[in-house]
């Protein structure tokens, strides 16, 4: 594995590989496994998280890929404040998401999102999560949306399998569009031309601390607002 990875870091991703060959073999991944894996994960001051910690100050939130498989993929995203994703599904993958900085909400609306082509009720379910929770979901959960609060934010999440695409639902109108999961940068190269280093754009000294609508970010122009 690539020597940017600290020791810390090396380890859970192949505790992360294992887990998932062998939900492969047994063709189910066992959420609770990785859920604990991601709760035990203390990486002495998250510095291999922190080199792929980049922002675009222009967008809600800025996706980082770390490393992707057959199995998962594994990325940084970073939330500018007050910035939210569009309502969205997750193309047939699990996906776990840990708070590293910060704290974001999120609202869940229980539903098949492949018999749905509008979504225009509140949330089911409205929760929180801080430094250091960890969130799951499924497509057989529903679909959620995530809000970063009012600081700017850091999550950790992992997909698995990797997908490309995935049903989404414009924040104003509630309608179904899908949408392309679009990296900002990949493995350390840059592919958006207005990214900055997390620290220098909010600060280093509380940098990976361990304790709008999204639309964009998906691939999409919408009318939400943001």
């Amino acid at each position: 594995m690539n020597d940017i990875f600290s020791p810390g870091f090396r380890e859970f991703s192949s505790q992360l590989l294992t887990a998932f060959c062998k939900g492969t073999e047994h063709n189910v991944v066992d959420k609770s496994e990785v859920i604990h894996l991601f709760e035990k994960f203390v990486d002495n001051n998250f510095e291999t998280i922190q080199k792929y910690a980049y922002v675009d100050p222009t967008k809600n939130y800025t996706r980082n890929l770390i490393l992707e498989n057959e199995h998962f993929s594994l990325m940084v995203l970073c939330w500018n404040p007050y910035a939210k994703s569009c309502i969205h599904a997750h193309g047939g993958s699990q996906c776990w998401l840990r708070v590293l900085k910060g704290q974001v909400k999120e609202c869940l609306w229980d539903c098949d999102p492949y018999k749905e082509s509008k979504i225009n009720t509140p949330p089911h379910r409205v929760s929180f999560a801080n430094p250091n929770d960890v969130l799951y979901i499924d497509d057989n959960k529903g679909v959620h949306c995530i809000e970063n609060l009012e600081n700017p934010t850091i999550t950790l999440h992992c997909y698995a399998p990797p997908y490309k695409s995935s049903k989404c639902f414009d924040a104003s109108t509630g309608a179904e569009f899908i949408g392309s999961s679009i990296f900002d940068s990949e493995s350390l190269l840059l592919k958006n031309p207005n990214l900055s280093p997390f620290e220098e754009i909010y600060g280093g000294d509380e940098v990976m601390e361990d304790a709008g609508c999204g639309c964009d970010d998906y691939g999409k122009d919408c009318s939400c607002g943001h």
